[in-house]
Formats: structure tokens, sequence, C-alpha cells
């Protein structure tokens, strides 16, 4: 599996490093989770603005503005920028047009390191959408997200590898688990895809309470990054950062 560079953070590189969602209602809101983050004794290794939370998206005057302070509230922490569609999970509820015109302006901008892409939104364009975002010098992140099932092992891995054919530069799969089996297949799927030559970093996970080792283990699997939450989650089984912490470390030290 390969590494990438985001500014100084070397993703697939020793443990999992630690996302914090940003997920405020209004600018009010973002900027102060945003100095709160950066008062935790445990920081991020980088932040997610989940911009489909916040209620005036549609003005690209605010949505800028909200751009430049969180560049720079985090000065060299990369900065993720996604737009989550309500088909998985989120609040976005516009067309594909709209979706891809603000992930270009956001590209484009300066002021975001990474772009999230949702690679099944309209399949036969993410391929180009992922070349455009990667023109502007911006880290594209393809991603897909089931919060009905865990599909079966071949579909989680044709997932994953149609990420990578479409040359992401992250691949991310989140899936929810009925039962401890589907948690063990998201991450035998995550070590074998890992393992293709000249794979992609992965993110995987297996949401709710149940998928929780998932995000505690990726340098077991080869998941490359893990989210945590600062007060309020973005996703269902999401902890806090010191626990996520804590558990990155014991389960590091199990490895040496």
């Amino acid at each position: 599996m390969k590494k990438l560079k985001i500014r100084e953070l070397i993703i697939g590189e020793g443990m999992p490093k630690i996302c914090v969602p940003i997920v405020g209602k209004t600018k009010e809101e973002i900027c102060l989770d945003a100095q709160r983050m950066m008062e935790q004794a445990v920081l991020p290794d980088l932040v997610e603005w989940r911009a489909d939370c916040f209620l005036n998206i549609t003005d690209e005057e605010q949505m800028f503005e909200i751009l430049q302070m969180l560049r720079k509230t985090f000065t060299n922490l990369p900065v993720l920028f996604t737009l989550r569609t309500k088909k998985e999970g989120g609040e976005y509820g516009l067309s594909y047009e709209a979706y891809e015109k603000k992930l270009l302006q956001v590209s484009e901008s300066g002021f975001a390191d990474a772009v999230d892409i949702e690679a099944f939104f309209e399949e036969e364009r993410t391929a180009g959408l992922i070349a455009q975002v990667k023109r502007c010098g911006v880290v594209a992140v393809a991603s897909n997200h089931d919060f009905l099932k865990t599909p079966p092992k071949e579909e989680m891995v044709r997932r994953l590898l149609k990420m990578k054919e479409w040359n992401a530069d992250i691949a991310k799969l989140a899936v929810m688990p009925k039962n401890r089996q589907d948690v063990m297949a998201l991450l035998e799927v995550t070590k074998e895809v890992s393992e293709q030559e000249a794979m992609c970093p992965l993110i995987t996970m297996s949401m709710s309470e149940l998928g929780g080792i998932s995000r505690l283990c990726g340098e077991m699997s080869n998941s490359t990054v893990t989210f945590a939450c600062v007060g309020k989650a973005s996703a269902p089984g999401q902890m806090e950062i010191e626990e996520v912490k804590r558990g990155l470390r014991f389960v590091h030290s199990c490895l040496k």
C-alpha cells in the first residue's frame, strides 16, 4: 500500500491518523467548534469540515469565509472538505451538478487540502471529477457509505478497487454491521485490498458500537485514518478523541 503526504502528515505510516469532523450548523458554531478543538489536550492529525451540516451552504461567500477561517485556525493541519449527501447519511440533497460545482469551487480555492468525493453518486462521472480535483493540487478521497448493511466481501473489494481504478488518492468505505461476522469481514477485506500492488491508502470502518473495534485496530488491518469526535459525533459509533488515542496507542504497543 502506498503512503501519501498531505502537508506534513504522512498517511499510511505508523498508527492510524485521527480525523475529527466539524459539524456546526451556523458560521458561529463552526468557528466555536474549531477553537474548542484546538484547545483540547489531544489534537487531531487532520480536520474534516462536514459542510452539508452548514445551513447556509448555498451561500458561496459564507462558505469561503468559513474555509478561510479553518485554514487559518488549523495552520499546518490538513483540512478535508466533505459535502455528504442524504443518500450516504448526510444533510445535502441537491443535484449532482450542484454537488460537483461545490467540490470544484473548494478545490480551486486553495483553502482545502483534501476533498471527499462520493464514488457512486454518478458513477460514470467519478473518474473525471477525481481528475479535476487532483489537477487543483488537492487530495481526492473517494468514499462510499452504507448505513443499512455490510455488503458481501466480494462487493466491498469491488468498490475499493474501483476507487483505485478511478485514480483516487485515498479510498474510503464505511458499512453498517449486523453481527460480529460483518465486522470481521470488513477488517479482512481491508487487509486483503491493502496488499494489492500499488494500492492507495485505505480508510475503512464498521459503524455503530458493534463496529467500534474497527476504529481502533487500523494498524492491524491497514486502515490508515480513523474518525473521532470532540462533542457531537458525525457517524454512529464515533468515539471521543481521547478514547480513540488511548486505543490506538494500546494496539500499537501490542504490535511492537
